[in-house]
Formats: C-alpha cells, structure tokens, sequence
C-alpha cells in the first residue's frame, strides 16, 4: 500500500502547491517537494460542496468504525478534486500516522498549515498524532504556531480584498485577533466593530475564557455577495471553524449567534471537548437577544424563537429532554432545525432567567467526559432527577406570552413593510403604507432603516419590539440610507386604520 500512498499523497501535494502559487498564500513549513512532475493523468472529478461534505461524512463514520484506510481513501478522493481542503489534509495525516507512516503524515500535516489549517489546540491533544510527539519535526511544527498565526491573518487580509474589491474595508484586530473585511461604509463598520469588542469581552468575562486562539475573518459582504457565498436566503449567515471564516448577512442578531460560536469552538479547543450541536446551537441562539446592565453583565431577552416553543409546548409537540439532549449531531440542522434551535434557547434562557446559567455550564465544562449531553450538569445543579427538572421547565415555558412579530392594525405604526437579511446595515423597507406616516415623511420603498433614535437597528424583530414601546403621537427620528445617502427623518408615531388597496391584498413583509 505504501507505494500507492506515496503516489496519491505526492499527486496531492502538486496540486495543493499549484492551488498555493495562484492564489499567493504565505510560505510554508519547510518540507521537500518532489522534483519529478508526475505523468499525464485524467483530470480530477469535479465534487461540487455538497458531494464534498457528504464524503466528508462517509469518512468519518468509517475512520470511527476503525476503517482507517477505507477513510483515508475518501479523504484523498476529496483532495484529489479539492487540495486546499484543510480538513481533509488534516484528517488524512491522523490516518496516516495510523496506519504507520510518519513522512507522509508530516507532508499532510505542513500542507494543511499552508492551506490554512490553523487549530493548533486541537493538534497539540490529538490522540491519533501521539506517535509523531517525538519526532522533531513535530516540535518544529508547533514552535512555528505564533507566526502561523500572522500568516494566517495576512492570508485572510489578501483573501477579504480578492473577494470583495479593493473598496472594502480591512482591519485586523490583534487583540481579539479578528480580521474584520466588510463592504459597509466606514460609519456602519465602526458600529460593527464596537458590537464585536463589546460582545466578545462580556462573553469572555463572563462565560468563555479568551479570545480565539487564531484569527478569525468576520466578513459581511455585500447582500448580492452573500447570496452567492451563503447560498440559500433562509440562511443568515456561517462559521466554518476549519477555515476560521464567520460570513454573515447582517450585522445584527445573526453576527452575535455567529461570534458566539467563534468563542464557544476557542474554548473547546482549549479543553479539548466537543460539545453536543443542542448546546453550541443553544448558546448562540440565546445571545441573538439580548442586552447588558451597568456592570456589562448580560440579561436575555425574548426573540421570535420563544413563539415556536410556546406553539410546540401548546400542541405538546415539545421534546423530552433526555431524547433532546441525545440526539445525533448530524441530525440537528436537518429535521426540524426552526423547532430544534427554538427548544435549544428556551432551555438555556429557562436557565438564565433564574440565574443559574453560568453555573450551570461551569458544571457542564467539568462533567463533560462523564456525560456530554448536559443531562448530568441538571442533576448536579438542581439536586433532582432530569425529569423533575423538565417539569419545572414546562411551567415556565407555559407562562410566557408570545413577542409580537409585527405591528398590528390599530397600534401606533411607522407604517412600513419590512424584510430581514436584505440589507447588510439594516432593515429594507419593502413597501410603504399610503396612510401612514412614514408615506407623509417622504420614506420610500427601497429605503433602510440602520437607527431609531440613534440606537442601531439590524433586524425587524428590532424595530417592532421598539416601536411597541412608544405612544401614540410620539415623534421618533428615524436613520435612513437611500442607495449611499444617509438621512435622518423624523417620524410622529399613529395608528393605520385603512388596509391596503384591493390589488394590495398580499402584505409584502411584517409591518412596523
């Protein structure tokens, strides 16, 4: 086999240098390079995301079934038609090194590097890199990790400006080290950046314990640039942890999910767990919503997610806990994703409100090799079995209201149709009512909302929850951006009591 491993590897490595060389990426871990050029073959198979991902998959239900070589197969299949897969690259060096050969882990190993890989925590406690320890080309390796690190962050820099022109904005932040790239004007990348320090240091100081080990790009592109690096409309925005790279619609409660996933894979690397998808997608989701007191610590707030859990709790449609808790990871995002973030929040804000959150994932953190799921941090925090614990729940869940989602006829309005994650800086106003007041302001369709009294607005779910708080007849000064124009209008809050136009009857959005 080892031949034919040499062969496949060699192949690799050509084509991961040549995919290198194109796109200008930093210099690598010394290694040696064959001098031959390998001879006229075929070309590789094209695999588009999803036939990847579905490889992926296979090989690593075969490499945790002991199929070692079975997997490595499919990993090279992928690099075959992908080199700069640093996922592939990675897991094809653990299988190599266990299967017995130490040079072709190491080539896989400093490739992987090259193309990005920078999850040196991870490395440092991967049981299946043991028999590499000793060897010095494995401490030459990590003694390398800070300035992998810069090269990283360098590569993201050049990256950002390749794709999103040489008009956006690129900063890196070494504190917290991000690399923030965005297509937003300088004012809405200042308000980006202040809500990025802000959030990362609440949750630092109160939940996780640091930053990122590597650098992380933060790019909000675009909305015709998102469509086409996010794919589907329903999708707000992503973090892949392999690549470092946070891509997001918005600015709003998408970006604070997402950068809660950002510190919540740090310190999983950093303790060398891997936490259930019920309790990453949990957390996140509960920071969507939420805001600070005096002292910076937080308070969660009610989202449009707490409406799902009380329609499931009120058809009994809810999850048992421990099956929750259980649950495949693969599974998570696949049947039923809307209902499973919600129930993921509900539990987590259950907690939250009565306090006992923090403390409940400390004990979460050192229970974690005894019992993943979480199940057991409940047990020890409240004393009592799961079950009795799930009970409690119920009640709380079953004495929540419903957040409204739109302002309703007859409520003070400004009178617009809104839509979510159309615009990177805020909300779009989809159509204008021909009775309300923001007609009378001169608002047209088109428009964007980014403030409402100089408080930033991301998401409709912001405005509603705003405008519910206000009178009839007050007066509201609202900041637009028409195209590149900013403008700030103001706004006297009434009620709309006329519906729309008979060739109107279908509302294009939720109204505010």
């Amino acid at each position: 086999m080892k031949g034919q491993l040499h062969a496949a590897i060699r192949r690799i490595m050509l084509c991961a240098a040549g995919a290198l060389a194109l796109a200008g990426a930093c210099s690598a871990v010394a290694m040696q390079e064959p001098a031959a050029s390998p001879p006229a073959q075929a070309p590789p198979p094209r695999l588009d995301a999803e036939a990847i991902d579905k490889l992926h998959e296979q090989a690593i239900e075969k490499y945790e079934n002991g199929e070692t070589e079975d997997a490595l197969a499919l990993w090279l299949e992928i690099l075959q038609a992908e080199p700069r897969d640093t996922q592939a690259l990675y897991n094809s060096a653990c299988a190599v090194t266990k299967l017995g050969y130490k040079d072709e882990a190491f080539q896989l190993l400093d490739r992987a590097v090259q193309m990005g890989f920078v999850n040196f925590e991870h490395l440092k406690h991967d049981a299946d890199l043991a028999p590499l320890r000793d060897d010095p080309r494995y401490a030459a390796l990590i003694d390398s990790v800070e300035k992998r690190y810069g090269e990283a962050a360098q590569y993201m820099e050049q990256w950002s400006r390749q794709v999103l022109g040489a008009e956006a904005i690129v900063e890196r932040d070494d504190d917290l080290r991000l690399v923030l790239a965005t297509n937003l004007d300088r004012e809405t990348f200042e308000h980006m950046r202040k809500t990025i320090r802000a959030q990362f240091r609440m949750q630092i100081d109160t939940i996780f314990d640091g930053p990122p080990n590597s650098y992380v790009l933060v790019m909000v592109p675009t909305p015709e640039k998102a469509d086409e690096m996010i794919g589907s409309v329903r999708v707000a925005g992503f973090y892949d942890h392999d690549t470092r790279r946070l891509v997001l619609r918005d600015i709003g409660p998408s970006l604070r999910h997402e950068l809660t996933h950002v510190l919540h894979h740090a310190q999983m690397d950093r303790l060398s767990q891997d936490h259930p998808m019920w309790i990453q997608e949990g957390l996140a989701s509960m920071f969507e919503m939420y805001d600070t007191d005096e002292s910076g610590h937080y308070r969660v707030l009610d989202n449009t997610r707490i409406n799902i859990a009380i329609n499931l709790k009120r058809s009994a449609a809810l999850t048992k806990w421990r099956d929750f808790f259980d649950q495949e990871d693969r599974k998570f995002n696949r049947i039923r994703a809307g209902a499973k973030y919600a129930e993921a929040r509900a539990i987590f804000q259950y907690l939250a409100e009565k306090g006992l959150f923090e403390k409940w994932y400390g004990l979460y953190l050192s229970t974690c090799s005894e019992d993943r799921s979480g199940a057991l941090a409940f047990e020890r925090l409240f004393d009592k079995p799961l079950d009795e614990i799930e009970l409690d729940y119920r009640l709380w869940l079953g004495g929540k209201e419903k957040i409204p989602e739109e302002v309703r006829w007859g409520q003070p309005s400004i009178g617009v149709w809104l839509a979510d994650q159309a615009a990177n800086d805020g909300v779009l106003v989809l159509d204008v009512n021909p009775g309300g007041a923001a007609k009378e302001a001169g608002i047209r369709a088109g428009d964007v909302i980014t403030a409402i009294n100089q408080r930033p607005m991301y998401a409709v779910e912001e405005i509603v929850a705003d405008i519910l708080k206000r009178g009839d007849g007050e007066e509201v000064t609202l900041r637009l951006r028409r195209g590149r124009v900013y403008r700030d209008v103001k706004v006297t809050l009434r009620p709309i009591r006329e519906g729309r136009a008979t060739r109107d009857l279908i509302e294009p959005g939720p109204a505010a």
